[in-house]
């Protein structure tokens, strides 16, 4: 499958019309947050975006993270109550197309010490709906951070761990990389310490900020990437707070998708 190019409007400040600039920047799919999906705006936008040739590719935090990082803790009723409300935002996003759930399940709170217990507890948010997202070509995303909060974080080996639990071509990795944070050779054999689960990268970035993801640093990020055999999509997660950045913003993507 080829590999898609998506432009999130996650980290997109909300007061900011973005629509004519968003359209003509050369990606093939869209990333919204989760309220946006809820909202009575998200039909027609995807309207738009349709006539455009884009599409709504993946919704960022589908269920709030109140909800999911306390999932192991929560009592009977109201984990009945968030499986119904994650169903019916399956079936809401079947007539979309739309490819990824990405999903906040708090890996980075886990413990040595109960690890098994805590990551079966995580699995049964996603068991029971497995075979209605295949059925859509809806992928649920964990989501890991690169660089590591702190060094011995254990996010990594916990979401590893469950997507081996699960053992599902509907569960997968997303790798939230900060590439401001990292020389571009940090990114050497990282899909290969994700054991090759990683289907999504989300470049997040300011590059209203010094050495951030200018475009040679893109463009060897992605050749080693490309050494390591992969061939998940893209998703550029840029912070946008005025109509200047937003211009900038689609110059950048403009030079390095094209």
């Amino acid at each position: 499958m080829e590999q898609k190019r998506i432009f999130s409007l996650y980290k997109s400040s909300a007061e900011i019309d973005k629509y004519e600039t968003l359209m003509q920047m050369p990606l093939s799919g869209i990333e919204v947050s989760g309220d946006f999906f809820e909202s009575e705006d998200f039909h027609n936008f995807y309207l738009n975006c349709f006539k455009n040739k884009k599409a709504i590719s993946s919704v960022y935090g589908v269920l709030p993270s109140n909800l999911t990082r306390n999932w192991s803790s929560a009592d009977k009723a109201i984990k009945e109550a968030i499986l119904a409300m994650l169903r019916k935002k399956i079936t809401r996003a079947a007539p979309y197309g739309i490819r990824y759930f990405v999903l906040d399940l708090g890996l980075d709170n886990i413990t040595d010490a109960n690890e098994y217990e805590e990551l079966q507890e995580r699995l049964k948010l996603f068991q029971p709906l497995l075979k209605e997202a295949a059925a859509i070509g809806l992928t649920f995303c964990i989501p890991i951070r690169f660089p590591k909060t702190f060094p011995h974080s254990g996010e990594w080996q916990m979401a590893n761990l469950l997507k081996q639990m699960a053992m599902h071509p509907s569960l997968a990795l997303v790798m939230n990389a900060f590439p401001g944070e990292l020389p571009p050779k940090s990114f050497n054999g990282v899909l290969k310490k994700c054991f090759y689960s990683i289907k999504l990268i989300r470049f997040c970035y300011d590059n209203e900020l010094e050495n951030s993801f200018e475009a040679t640093h893109h463009e060897n990020v992605m050749n080693i990437l490309e050494e390591q055999g992969y061939d998940g999509d893209l998703i550029y997660v840029p912070s946008i707070s005025n109509k200047e950045t937003l211009q900038r913003e689609s110059s950048f993507i403009s030079s390095v998708c094209c």
